[in-house]
């Protein structure tokens, strides 16, 4: 029973650290996508091991540590990504440019008659 609980606990675990790890790996060190996948899927293998097994020694620990802050760094980055407020990029185009008003123009356009005639 044991086994099972930590097969479903574990498993999502070792997903979310190897995409993590994964792209991290592909985008900072400019690996191709094979040599990165088999760096992420070994990392991510040992730090879901060190996970599930007790600290006895001292192998598993620096894997177990990794494997820790990267969750609670991605949980972090979670949370405040969804407090975050979403800015609207077109209201915010607005502010930087607004309209002239329309009697401005209709002014311009009457002088601008005006002179030809």
């Amino acid at each position: 029973m044991e086994h099972k609980l930590n097969s479903i606990i574990l498993l999502p675990i070792f997903v979310i650290l190897l995409v993590i790890i994964f792209r991290t790996i592909k985008d900072s060190l400019k690996f191709n996508a094979v040599g990165s996948l088999i760096l992420s899927i070994c990392v991510s293998v040992l730090a879901t091991i060190a996970l599930n097994s007790p600290l006895k020694g001292t192998v598993g620990v620096p894997y177990a540590t990794l494997a820790i802050c990267i969750l609670l760094a991605a949980l972090i980055a979670f949370l405040f990504k969804t407090h975050k407020k979403t800015k609207d990029p077109f209201s915010a185009t607005l502010k930087k440019n607004p309209q002239p008003d329309i009697n401005e123009k209709r002014k311009y356009e009457i002088d601008d008659d005006q002179m030809k005639r």
